[in-house]
């Protein structure tokens, strides 16, 4: 959850709070922490009839200025956003969207990948996972890392 940011001005060497953006006192989700476009974001997914994506990017720091999004995957045939989460971006700018929870049936385990700016989707299956879970009690998925990559400096 997250109560308030911090910023460090390397050139002062100073610490400041950002104050954040009004938000409804409803939202009890997790809000995750993001960059969009190079800027400081944080969002959050709604549950069940009240699905889509509440992003809120820091326009600027210094006047606590926030800009605030709404986006609604479109339909996916034979697919409703009901059981999945938004877990970040990719560095190509699509949220990535998945299960929140595994459970063991014959199910594929898969992600959506929404392009907000084409308001386009695409569903990849991962196979597999589900398969191995068989009979098993549920599962939560806990972290999926968009745009994830490896730096051969620390190998």
């Amino acid at each position: 959850m997250i109560d308030g940011i911090m910023s460090f001005d390397v050139t002062s060497e100073k610490f400041d709070h950002i104050k954040l953006p009004e938000l409804p006192p409803n939202i009890v989700m997790r809000k995750r922490l993001t960059t969009y476009e190079g800027r400081l974001a944080f969002f959050y997914s709604g549950t069940h009839h009240d699905y889509g994506i509440k992003l809120w990017v820091l326009e600027d720091a210094v006047k606590h200025e926030w800009s605030k999004h709404l986006y609604v995957p479109p339909p996916l045939l034979g697919h409703n956003y009901d059981d999945c989460s938004a877990f970040g971006f990719t560095d190509g700018g699509e949220f990535v969207l998945a299960p929140r929870l595994v459970c063991g049936t014959k199910k594929p385990f898969y992600v959506v990948y929404f392009d907000i700016k084409k308001n386009a989707v695409r569903r990849v299956v991962i196979e597999g996972i589900c398969s191995e879970l068989d009979g098993a009690p549920l599962c939560i998925t806990q972290s999926i890392f968009p745009g994830q990559i490896d730096n051969p400096m620390f190998l």
